[in-house]
């Protein structure tokens, strides 16, 4: 079957307003370990669709007004120009409450020439004043398009704090130019917040650019909101960028808003994160991190841009004008960095934070700890031995009772449910 058209064009819906549009599939992560990923050929799909339009176009719906979208298989091409194009929705708006877009799946390719791509949602507006949850989604094959690409969400404008990305997990191969990545593209910075929580990649991740205010990172590009909180997500794919990007995160590529200044309370917050992906990019200007590139500016009390219980195994190969982080990039101004270990080797930098802003910025550092040889020293930080990974002892300062566990020999975290999980692309 194929479907062509020009705007608000889907595989089974074009336009749907304050419906529910349901399907027979139920999707059902948990913060428990996850062991492996659900077969797309076991659930009950639509199969075989090409749709083809210029913008709002998606596998299932090409737009949707206050309108749920659950239990949803789609398998197919689609194709799109200008814009706002999805996997499930091209572009989806909400302003109700208690929306869910849930248990979706899509398998295929999804491509566009314009921005705004996504294997689930190209573009997702939130103008709710209660909880808007977007979980348990997860996509399988190809995404490819301009700016604001990932293999889940590629764009999100929330006017609200309530906008909650959970649960959601990307499979397929991301291709982008500007903000790219693995779950969610962008976060607008008009924003008022948003959060992704307990999501994961699995997908290599492909980006280029010609401009420096982008970032691409494995699980999140570029979340520029107050607040911007990244918590328990795991990246396992590699992430290889070409052209002047502003920052490369295993994890987050950029988190937090710039004000301009050197403060900003309540900004930016990255909890429970886990790097496996190697890394590198071309550009010799472009901050590097494990888990996160770019961390803005946070308070002078203490814990207002924090990155802590973090972790990455993933190698940083590219050499670069500043020193590349295993942990973090770069660092603004009061950013808090404490409980985070790197494994990973950083061939061309230092083991947890690469370089801080204007090379004197005010940082709250502790308890840090990596793998001797994995890169140089930062102040605060303490390396330890092959022989001493799987010691509590090692990590002084650590929570083993409640945060982290030690599991066959390693450290892990507890409420990070796809740390260990195992999936052939």
């Amino acid at each position: 079957m194929t479907v062509d058209g020009w705007h608000d064009v889907g595989g089974v819906i074009g336009y749907a307003a304050e419906s529910v549009i349901e399907g027979p599939n139920y999707i059902h992560f948990s913060n428990g370990h996850q062991s492996s990923l659900p077969d797309f050929d076991n659930f009950k799909y639509t199969f075989g669709a090409k749709v083809n339009g210029d913008n709002c176009v998606g596998g299932c719906v090409g737009s949707t007004y206050n309108s749920e979208v659950r239990g949803v298989a789609i398998k197919a091409t689609v194709t799109g120009g200008s814009g706002d194009v999805g996997g499930i929705i091209g572009n989806a708006y909400c302003e109700s409450d208690d929306y869910y877009i849930s248990s979706n799946a899509f398998k295929g390719y999804v491509s566009g020439t314009g921005d705004k791509i996504g294997g689930i949602v190209g573009f997702m507006q939130v103008y709710s004043s209660d909880y808007v949850y977007f979980m348990n989604n997860i996509a399988y094959g190809n995404v490819s398009g301009g700016e604001s690409v990932a293999g889940v969400v590629g764009y999100l404008y929330t006017y609200v704090e309530g906008a909650h990305i959970m649960y959601c997990v990307n499979t397929a191969t991301i291709n982008g130019c500007g903000n790219v990545g693995g779950v969610l593209g962008e976060v607008s910075e008009q924003s008022e917040g948003a959060e992704v929580k307990y999501c994961a990649n699995f997908g290599n991740i492909t980006a280029s650019v010609s401009a420096e205010e982008h970032s691409v990172g494995g699980v999140v590009g570029f979340i520029k909101v107050k607040p911007g909180r990244v918590l328990y997500c795991t990246n396992h794919g590699d992430v290889t960028a070409s052209g002047c990007y502003k920052s490369i995160g295993g994890v987050v590529g950029e988190v937090g808003h710039n004000t301009g200044t050197v403060t900003c309370s309540n900004n930016a917050y990255v909890r429970g994160c886990a790097n496996f992906g190697n890394i590198s990019g071309d550009y010799s200007e472009t901050y590097v991190g494990g888990v996160v590139g770019f961390m803005q500016e946070g308070a002078a009390e203490k814990g207002n841009s924090c990155m802590y219980d973090s972790y990455n195994r993933g190698e940083i190969l590219s050499d670069h004008k500043r020193d590349t982080g295993g942990i973090l990039g770069m660092a603004d101004h009061y950013n808090t960095v404490y409980r985070n270990i790197n494994f990973g080797k950083v061939h061309y930098g230092n083991a947890i934070i690469g370089y801080r802003k204007n090379g004197s910025a005010i940082l709250y550092v502790e308890d840090n700890y990596y793998l001797e040889d994995s890169g140089g020293k930062w102040k605060a930080t303490d390396k330890f031995s092959e022989s001493e990974i799987g010691q509590t002892s090692t990590y002084s300062g650590f929570d083993f009772d409640s945060v982290w566990e030690m599991v066959d020999g390693y450290p892990y975290l507890r409420n990070n449910p796809f740390q260990r999980t195992v999936y052939n692309n």
